[in-house]
């Protein structure tokens, strides 16, 4: 029996309403060095600046994803995250709220339990997300890949506006070997490429038109729901476990130095018979996976310009140097504590402390603080090549994905947008690793890409992608959700109104980019003077400080107090073992001021103010910079701890007749809007 078809709603039948799929990566930075970092043509690549097909011959084979992502695409050049670090950023770019209104401010992780009662999560009854905001929007929306926004007991999305998400379960994060992207990423690839196959085979069709005849549902219609997708890999992040739990896939080093990672393949005579390189099988694995498939070199970085900075004596705040110690002390207490509790006989507690300090201190085993590493410098040249290499690993899945939509039928109405949630020092400031406490463009500074359907007219962008075009005006992650819902063609208001019932229904507080995107122009993002990013995420504090610090000595030893008494015992060494600037650190987690406030303005100039947040007492720090004549940030302006707004006193590249005590207080002064208008929790639901 033939049956008649009902006719597609109206609305879905629509021009301009395409399908979005946005592919997220964990912690990539923008290569914005000059000299140094990433070679050249690792740069143009990554990040999305115009170059020649014969720019791209060293590189270009070894990054296949980013080079499909640049054609018919439109680069967001000055594109800053929100807050720090995951779970913030993540959460401000799925809601379009800072933390001070969502409650995420916080990372799970390292001295912080995410199971805790009282750990921050985003409740799925407090705010809407992208996801939420789209099906209001009759889409169709789906998740594949790393959430982080949400503790391990979260297995379903659909609270969050996402369906799809079951398979991508546990959350790729914390320490188990299993969660590195290395393994991850290949499952959530698949998910995501099976999902556009799903999609380009009228699989949803199939589904609504059994459920019909079951008496389940009505009849399907023709025309499909567009829909909008999230492909979120968690590579580059293995770079924050380097060099122990990558090690365990490939635990090749470089040559006399165990506290490195060498790229997997680089050296001769690693390949098999067969001509792979093999990792090791995930625990409770059989599969083992080809490494390196493209032959990335081991030279194909050098140290980031910065990784030998002086920050004691360079005008910085306190925290910076604090952190570029504690932050890798903090990484490897766990680790410290966990193999001193395995030594057979079992130690009494004084005795079992000092065990876990000393291995917490073997880093020349252990690889982190670099700052503590016996050769600092190829230790950081290391990390650096290892993290251009985890960038071309993540690269394949990206290219498979793209392939898919290619396949499905798909990719000619769909617009695809790129971006990652945070990046990583890679050494640079005096060997930081990690993200958190400052605000240096290496955190900050992100590579955004929107790539349109080639059949799209009237964008200006190169279907070849070489000539890429450029968007210099500032943006930030919460102008994503508010730009997504443009592309679907959705007014934020109207959907204000649909999206349902929750706790908080504040108006997102980021600018729709969609017309400046399209066009190349906007009066709304015109008048914008700045973007704010927010860290209030303490990352070597457990919750409650006090109340850890006041159990030292009793009970069962916490890996905090393992890191704070190996941070004692650094301390009272005076320098004789270790480096003599150590005697600059202080006792306990990283010094306060060490929460951040930080604004870019339009015309490049950044201003940083450092306060503790729950001690009003503590005197504030300050930083700016001219970023267009000081792009590595070497040279405060500011004295860090002086009165605002002191300046220094010679300044390196001086502008002529011009104003910086001025300029200092307009930065300030923009801050404080900012902060007035996009953190202030608000009373009245809707507020617009």
């Amino acid at each position: 029996m033939t049956k008649e078809f009902k006719e597609p709603r109206e609305k879905d039948n629509e021009k301009g309403r395409p399908n979005i799929l946005m592919i997220m990566v964990d912690q990539l930075s923008y290569p914005g060095y000059e000299s140094g970092g990433f070679h050249e043509g690792i740069k143009k690549i990554l990040g999305f600046k115009p170059m020649t097909p014969q720019e791209a011959e060293e590189y270009g084979a070894h990054f296949p994803g980013f080079m499909a992502l640049r054609k018919n695409s439109v680069a967001l050049n000055n594109h800053r995250i929100a807050a720090a670090a995951c779970v913030p950023s993540r959460t401000a770019i799925f809601t379009g709220q800072y933390g001070t209104r969502s409650g995420s401010h916080q990372t799970d992780g390292v001295f912080k339990d995410g199971a805790a009662d009282n750990f921050p999560w985003l409740d799925p009854t407090d705010m809407p997300t992208i996801g939420s905001y789209l099906r209001a929007a009759e889409y169709s929306s789906h998740y594949f890949g790393k959430w982080h926004i949400s503790g391990e007991a979260t297995t379903s999305l659909e609270k969050y506006g996402f369906s799809d998400w079951e398979l991508s379960y546990p959350d790729p994060h914390g320490t188990l070997p299993n969660n590195l992207g290395y393994y991850r990423d290949y499952q959530f690839r698949d998910l995501v490429t099976s999902f556009l196959r799903r999609q380009g085979l009228g699989v949803p069709y199939d589904i609504a038109d059994a459920k019909h005849n079951a008496g389940l549902a009505e009849e399907p219609e023709i025309k499909p729901k567009p829909w909008f997708a999230v492909s979120s890999f968690a590579n580059p992040h293995d770079i924050a476990s380097y060099p122990g739990l990558p090690g365990r896939v490939y635990d090749k080093t470089l040559a006399d130095y165990s506290f490195t990672l060498a790229v997997p393949g680089a050296t001769p005579g690693e390949a098999d018979e067969n001509g792979d390189v093999l990792s090791h099988s995930a625990r409770a694995g059989s599969m083992q996976l080809r490494l390196n498939k493209t032959g990335l070199k081991q030279d194909n970085a050098s140290v980031a310009p910065t990784w030998d900075e002086d920050i004691v004596d360079n005008n910085k705040p306190d925290c910076h140097f604090d952190y570029s110690y504690k932050m890798g002390l903090a990484l490897f207490a766990k680790a410290g504590l966990k193999a001193a509790n395995s030594l057979h006989p079992k130690l009494d507690r004084d005795a079992t402390l000092e065990k876990a300090i000393d291995f917490t201190l073997k880093t020349e085993e252990l690889g982190l603080p670099i700052t503590l590493t016996s050769k600092p410098e190829i230790a950081s040249e290391a990390f650096m090549q290892y993290y251009a290499y985890l960038i071309s690993e993540v690269d394949q899945h990206i290219k498979s994905v793209l392939d898919a939509l290619e396949e499905s039928g798909q990719a000619e109405n769909t617009i695809v947008l790129f971006c990652a949630d945070h990046g990583e020092y890679a050494a640079a400031h005096h060997m930081m690793t990690e993200k958190w406490h400052t605000g240096y463009e290496e955190i900050l500074h992100v590579p955004m890409v929107v790539s349109f359907p080639e059949g799209m007219k009237d964008l200006n962008t190169d279907p070849q992608g070489w000539d890429i075009r450029q968007v210099d005006t500032a943006t930030s992650h919460v102008d994503i959700l508010p730009t997504i819902l443009g592309f679907a063609g959705e007014d934020v208001d109207t959907l204000l109104e649909t999206v349902g019932t929750y706790n908080h229904l504040y108006r997102p507080v980021g600018l729709d980019l969609s017309s400046l995107i399209k066009t190349g122009t906007d009066d709304v993002v015109a008048n914008r003077d700045g973007v704010l990013f927010i860290n209030y995420d303490s990352i070597t504090e457990p919750l409650h400080t006090k109340a850890a610090e006041a159990a030292f000595g009793k009970g069962d030893i916490s890996a905090f107090e393992v890191f704070a008494k190996s941070v004692e015992r650094i301390i009272k060494d005076e320098g004789r073992n270790f480096p003599s600037e150590t005697t600059c650190l202080g006792r306990g987690p990283v010094v306060q001021p060490g929460y951040v406030h930080c604004v870019v303005d339009k015309e490049g100039w950044k201003f940083v103010r450092y306060f503790d947040d729950k001690d009003d007492s503590v005197d504030h720090q300050y930083e700016m910079y001219d970023l267009a004549n000081d792009p590595t940030e070497q040279e405060n302006l500011l004295i860090f701890n002086g009165k605002f707004p002191q300046l220094i006193t010679t300044i390196i590249k001086p502008r002529p007749d011009f104003n910086y005590e001025t300029k200092a207080i307009n930065l300030m002064a923009l801050m404080v809007t900012l902060e007035d208008d996009m953190l202030a929790k608000l009373d009245n639901r809707m507020t617009r």
